[in-house]
């Protein structure tokens, strides 16, 4: 899971971006999880769990939204676009 998580924090650098990534082996419900991003004030969050790191995607979520926002589920490649558009 290293792997993938290093591969998306470049990217996060490509885009020119504050990226951060919280790495826990046994993580907590990933609503809590998007809870505590949208706490430290960031817009988006990105999610990278071993289902996604298998199929070649991650979970992109606009925060604040509320829960009812699940987020969407987009090609890894996709990543930094999708991002910059949610941003703007």
């Amino acid at each position: 899971m290293g792997c993938g998580s290093q591969s998306t924090t470049s990217l996060g650098s490509e885009a020119n971006e504050k990226a951060e990534f919280q790495y826990k082996t046994k993580p907590a419900h990933i609503s809590k999880q998007f809870k505590l991003a949208e706490k430290s004030g960031a817009p988006v969050g990105i999610m990278l769990g071993e289902e996604e790191l298998a199929s070649g995607t991650v979970r992109v979520k606009q925060l604040g939204l509320g829960e009812q926002n699940k987020g969407d589920l987009i090609e890894r490649e996709k990543m930094v676009e999708a991002v910059v558009d949610l941003l703007r």
